[in-house]
């Protein structure tokens, strides 16, 4: 994650990668970044504005829920939302009433039935506006007092981050809301039911939640743990292939000395402790990028001088979840991450309707 606890932590680091030369450039090139430990909660007992991944948003009055447009290539994405429903329907015909494998269940008629169902309202789906889910919020009037608080983000109001549960590629559908408004001004808002009964109907791919969405209750708290980020973008400082290409590359591949948030001791907490653990969700500094370089994702620029960039990141969150908290999962991502990004002019006149967003996963 290239993260470091102190700027010192950093340091040592690149000495005993034998990078003295450079560390002080490296050093200079850091931005403050807060990282969160996520901690399971139940949503209802949780105050207005608490920073947390998924639960019921707390939105200003007038503010209209997020909505995507049809998809400009929707029939080849309904032909594709259709094809495997009738593919996996097929598929599931065997296990109805014939003989199965030891690893094999028996289907009900039912299931395929429903699966025959989502599969159709897929398909409608992306030839017509749609809802976005709610993913997080976060409380930057919180976050602005922690020592990890990026000076470029707004030290005030509610940050809003929503999804497209049917698919991923509409890069361009505003995604990340800034309410500059007191805690006061803002109130719970259930999503769309039309939102919920898609979700229950057709989530996890096609194949429905096993859970109904009406009935999780958990929300998963974001606990922030300051530290310093390092841009990836010295990995592609020096000739390929290289002593410094190669050293520079086995530092950022080692880990070493770098600094996650760690989850505190539940032992007390009786049987069921809370579920809590990193999974690389950070506000502000520079990206942690799973393939290249994030910006370059942005506008297709490749960084030459490390640091030196007109992006930045206002928020990347994973997308794993934990069983029982009220998140809907998009169909066009699996546990990778999704980075919020801003250009840095956008950014300083909070022109938050500018920022745009780009997926990587492994």
């Amino acid at each position: 994650m290239t993260a470091y606890r102190t700027v010192e932590h950093l340091k040592a680091s690149l000495w005993r990668a034998k990078l003295p030369t450079y560390a002080d450039a490296i050093a200079r090139s850091v931005k403050p970044v807060i990282l969160f430990l996520r901690v399971q909660a139940q949503d209802d007992g949780l105050p207005v504005a608490a920073s947390k991944m998924g639960g019921v948003p707390d939105l200003p009055d007038g503010f209209a829920w997020p909505t995507r447009g049809p998809y400009p290539d929707a029939a080849e994405r309904a032909r594709r939302a259709l094809d495997f429903a009738r593919d996996t329907a097929a598929k599931w015909e065997k296990q109805v009433d014939g003989p199965l494998e030891p690893h094999q269940r028996r289907i009900p008629r039912e299931e395929i039935d429903r699966l025959k169902t989502a599969g159709d309202a897929r398909a409608r789906a992306f030839g017509e506006p749609f809802p976005l889910a709610f993913v997080g919020q976060i409380d930057l009037a919180a976050m602005a007092s922690e020592p990890g608080f990026d000076a470029d983000l707004p030290r005030t109001g509610l940050l809003s981050v929503f999804e497209d549960v049917t698919d991923s590629d509409l890069a361009e559908t505003p995604a990340l809301f800034w309410h500059d408004v007191p805690r006061e001004a803002l109130k719970r808002r259930p999503p769309p039911e039309s939102l919920v009964a898609h979700v229950d109907l057709c989530g996890s791919y096609g194949l429905g939640q096993d859970t109904p969405w009406a009935t999780l209750d958990m929300a998963e708290t974001l606990v922030p743990f300051s530290a310093f980020s390092v841009p990836h973008h010295w990995k592609f400082a020096f000739p390929q292939g290289g002593p410094e290409w190669s050293r520079i590359w086995n530092w950022f591949q080692s880990g070493d000395g770098e600094y996650a948030p760690a989850a505190p001791d539940f032992s007390g907490h009786g049987e069921n402790p809370p579920q809590a653990s990193y999974f690389g969700d950070r506000l502000g500094g520079w990206p942690h990028p799973i393939q290249g370089d994030v910006e370059t994702e942005m506008d297709g620029v490749r960084i030459t001088t490390p640091g030196k960039t007109d992006w930045r990141q206002i928020f990347a969150y994973a997308g794993e979840f934990y069983g029982g908290t009220r998140r809907m999962g998009s169909d066009g991502k699996g546990d990778g991450t999704t980075y919020h990004m801003i250009r840095a002019d956008d950014l300083a006149a909070r022109r938050f309707e500018a920022s745009g967003w780009t997926y990587q996963m492994d």
